[in-house]
């Protein structure tokens, strides 16, 4: 542990310490009082190919859902948010993908709470798609004179559209 920390510590330790903080994060768990989150942010995020189903709140990021799943459906959804309930959530409006077990289990839990649509998911695609495009056109416009390649659609001017 000392490479790793630089500090002379043994791996039982650790985990004795994270025992402990575990131990003292779900006792205040048990009373957290949700009642002042009014929109929810709503996703699953995958640990090892298992969906932690994740809830936090827009205005502050407080994290009051992050739960370790076997599955992602609507009964697994709509338990978790009925719990929060129990502990004051009433958000007025909650901000989700379009995943459908998350849909179907918010419905459920709270049939009169608008979903809006997020857009993460989409503008992170977008980024993807353009770092994609960047990339091509970097990697196809440093090689192509090395190999005496071309562009098929270079232009008169001597430079390349989109190929």
């Amino acid at each position: 542990m000392t490479t790793l920390l630089d500090y002379e510590l043994s791996v039982g330790t650790v985990q004795n310490i994270l025992d402990e903080a575990q131990d003292q994060a779900r006792t205040l768990h048990q009373v957290e009082d949700l009642t002042p989150i009014r929109v929810g942010a709503h996703d699953e995020i995958f640990q090892s190919r298992r969906p932690i189903l994740a809830g936090c709140d827009v205005h502050s990021t407080y994290c009051y859902l992050l739960a370790d799943e076997d599955h992602r459906d609507e009964t697994i959804w709509g338990v978790h948010l009925l719990e929060s309930s129990q502990k004051g959530l009433a958000p007025h409006r909650i901000i989700a993908d379009g995943g459908l077990g998350l849909r179907a289990g918010q419905k459920a839990a709270w049939p009169n709470t608008p979903c809006d649509a997020g857009v993460f998911h989409a503008k992170e695609k977008e980024d993807r798609l353009r770092i994609c495009v960047r990339t091509t056109r970097a990697f196809r416009d440093c090689f192509k004179p090395a190999i005496g390649l071309g562009c098929p659609y270079d232009t008169p001017d001597g430079f390349a559209a989109d190929c």
